[in-house]
């Protein structure tokens, strides 16, 4: 039995949202970030410059290619203001 690619995108929701969280992560510079930010960020940092196993399989799993995410990362292509617009979106739709 074959699968049908429909039943796959809940998973690549899934994994879009990790491969947002980490981009968030990358670009955080709240001065007063807590140990735990601090980490995260650093932790995705590694993760996308370093071009890590894991940072490629979060992309595949997304459904983005690795190398251009981290390209357009590397290149300031990423805004992190809309990243933080998606995050606090999303925040407000969970509250409500």
């Amino acid at each position: 039995m074959m699968a049908n690619f429909n039943d796959l995108e809940p998973y690549r929701a899934l994994w879009k949202a990790a491969l947002h969280q980490k981009l968030v992560d990358a670009t955080s510079d709240h001065p007063k970030q807590d140990l735990e930010g601090q980490r995260a960020k650093k932790q995705a940092l590694q993760d996308i410059n370093g071009n890590t196993r894991n940072f490629r399989f979060v992309c595949v799993c997304a459904g983005m290619d690795s190398d251009f995410v981290r390209e357009a990362f590397m290149g300031g292509r990423i805004d992190p203001a809309l990243l933080r617009a998606g995050t606090d979106h999303k925040a407000k739709e969970a509250t409500t």
